[in-house]
């Protein structure tokens, strides 16, 4: 799969900024969780509209997921910048989560995606999340980080709709 790096240290140094900055400047999602556990294995089912944008909390373990419905563009941010992958991904795209990233996700259409984790001790939602991700908090962006994630989400809505 070809992928290509933008340089994105501002995102990357307030990335939980960027998750306050889309609570308080974009539309509000509207999102759906469902929390699914069998013997030894938590999943975790998330839907949305169509026009959300959201992004993860850091993922702590490597982990399933799929997207059951919906079309969607994926940026995974690393330790170097955000990887935006050139390929849309669509219901029936399953992959790996990798501990350490977290994704910027735009959805095309309504979207359900979902993960899979190990629970060998059957804890459930409240007392497992903090194993699978980190909780963080948000701080406002100032104007120019305001200008710079408006630039990402007009950079991915231009990508995949021109081509």
């Amino acid at each position: 799969m070809e992928t290509h790096l933008v340089e994105t240290d501002k995102v990357l140094n307030s990335i939980s900024e960027l998750g306050k900055f889309m609570l308080h400047e974009l539309e509000p999602a509207m999102e759906e969780l469902e929390h699914v556990h069998t013997p030894g294995l938590y999943g975790r089912k998330w839907s949305a509209k169509t026009g959300t944008m959201t992004i993860t909390a850091e993922h702590k373990v490597e982990h399933q997921f799929v997207i059951l419905k919906g079309v969607v563009s994926v940026g995974v941010i690393t330790p170097h910048g955000v990887v935006w992958e050139n390929e849309v991904y669509e219901a029936g795209k399953n992959g790996i989560t990798k501990p350490g990233t977290r994704r910027i996700i735009y959805l095309w259409t309504d979207t359900t995606w979902m993960t899979f984790h190990p629970n060998p001790d059957n804890l459930d939602e409240e007392e497992f999340i903090g194993i699978v991700t980190d909780k963080y908090e948000h701080n406002l962006f100032n104007e120019e980080d305001k200008q710079l994630l408006n630039s990402i989400r007009s950079e991915i809505q231009q990508k995949y709709l021109t081509e």
